[in-house]
């Protein structure tokens, strides 16, 4: 793979290399798990092994130094000062600024990002809503976000955007509908985001039900969409088929 890289300078070959070590990490969070629950049965007060699950779920720790995003801020602060036009690198910013309530530095980077977005303002746009809700102006969220659909009904990526923002909030009647409205909006063959995200929020309402129809139309995108009937990505939801049966019975 290196030697593919070295002797064409395509960094596609990066991404390969950094998805298989990506893939063997998130596998070895995985693996460790159980582990970490056994040990807690044995001791359910080990601050310790509380801290390692919590890491290895990738869940949120109360710690400041933990949460706090300036290393990666800093890296595209300096990464948008070599590369100012790269709209990826600069909506990695605005998030993160805003998971650590940077509001002001989010807001001035979106208003130098925008003449770069064209077609896909709405990826700024939604997080001037955001930035709104956080700060307690519900009312006012709602109508940004209300006001970007209206001005891109047809695009299945603004309205997975704004999906995600109200599930992010537990909004998640609100975040249902535009879900399936963002799957129905594509063309084959489908991305399965929309549907992942549902299942997650019908599990979360112990909607067992509407969990199993939706791993079926995963399962079934696969194969009318990738003709895949076989494989782990395809295990995973055929594993989720049988659990959401039997906690229906």
């Amino acid at each position: 793979m290196i030697e593919g890289f070295n002797s064409t300078n395509d960094p596609e070959y990066l991404f390969v290399l950094s998805e298989l070590d990506v893939h063997w990490m998130n596998h070895k969070r995985r693996e460790i798990i159980p582990t970490l629950v056994d040990g807690l049965k044995l001791d359910d007060e080990h601050s310790g092994l509380h801290d390692n699950l919590v890491v290895a779920m990738s869940g949120i720790q109360a710690d400041f130094k933990k949460q706090n995003k300036y290393k990666l801020i800093d890296f595209y602060y300096r990464f948008i000062d070599e590369h100012p036009n790269s709209l990826i690198a600069r909506r990695i910013l605005i998030e993160n600024l805003i998971s650590n309530y940077r509001f002001t530095e989010a807001e001035v980077q979106i208003d130098y990002a925008l003449p770069l977005a064209k077609d896909k303002s709405f990826y700024l746009l939604i997080h001037i809503g955001e930035i709104k809700y956080m700060s307690g102006n519900h009312d006012e969220a709602f109508s940004i976000w209300n006001d970007i659909i209206q001005k891109f009904p047809d695009d299945f990526r603004c309205v997975f955007a704004i999906a995600d923002l109200y599930a992010s909030f537990a909004l998640y009647d609100r975040a249902i509908d535009l879900y399936k409205k963002s799957f129905e909006l594509q063309a084959a063959p489908r991305k399965i985001d929309s549907l992942q995200s549902l299942v997650q929020i019908y599990e979360i309402e112990k909607d067992f039900g509407n969990a199993l129809n939706i791993t079926h139309l995963i399962l079934k995108v696969y194969e009318e969409d990738y003709n895949l009937i076989d494989g782990e990505e395809v295990q995973i939801y055929r594993d989720d088929k049988l659990r959401f049966e039997s906690l229906q019975l």
